[in-house]
């Protein structure tokens, strides 16, 4: 899995990282490179003010990126352990009584409930392509109960290509995902790769 997630904010207790984000267009800028401007005694009084704005700003940003919120660590450790098809993480990391919520209307579509029967769709993800079912995660945001991911997925599978984004909403309790609702951009497409 690669992670591209190279931005960081916060807002409200949410951190958020995502795979676009630079710092900075965070600070405005369309620049990949540019940084905060910096006081200069030729700028005029409000350029200086907006100059001390952008450094707090940049300052808030780089503590921000130092600390991840615990349920995003353990997210991530969760995709990483899904793409190397690591159930023993995946098992640590999903509560017992689990319940992921799959849409649509394909071989996949409805609740699966507790931990092994999420397990065993995972795999079937991989037996069903081939080994060809990828997701790499672009975005995370978290908090101390629910984290929302965002994700995107390529596989093939009986002459289809399915390369699409959901959105992955997991409620947390006691370091483990008890709930996953998984949301597709493409409900129709989706259905047609399973079908």
């Amino acid at each position: 899995m690669q992670d591209r997630s190279t931005g960081v904010g916060a807002l409200s207790g949410i951190v958020l990282w995502t795979g676009d984000c630079q710092w900075g267009t965070l600070l405005g800028s369309t620049s990949r490179t540019a940084k905060p401007a910096t006081h200069s005694a030729k700028l005029p009084a409000a350029a200086a003010v907006r100059s001390r704005r952008a450094r707090g700003v940049a300052g808030r940003l780089k503590e921000a990126a130092m600390t991840e919120h615990p349920n995003a660590t353990l997210i991530r450790r969760g995709y990483a352990a899904f793409s190397a098809g690591d159930v023993a993480t995946l098992t640590e990391l999903i509560a017992p009584d689990a319940v992921q919520h799959m849409p649509g209307n394909n071989r996949f579509s409805g609740d699966h409930r507790g931990v092994q029967e999420i397990l065993t769709m995972y795999g079937q993800f991989a037996e069903e392509t081939q080994g060809t079912f990828r997701v790499e995660l672009e975005e995370l945001y978290a908090n101390d109960d629910t984290v929302v991911t965002v994700y995107h997925v390529t596989g093939d599978r009986g002459g289809e290509h399915i390369d699409t984004r959901h959105a992955l909403v997991f409620t947390m309790r006691d370091g483990r995902a008890v709930d996953l609702l998984d949301i597709a951009s493409d409900p129709e497409l989706v259905d047609k790769f399973w079908a």
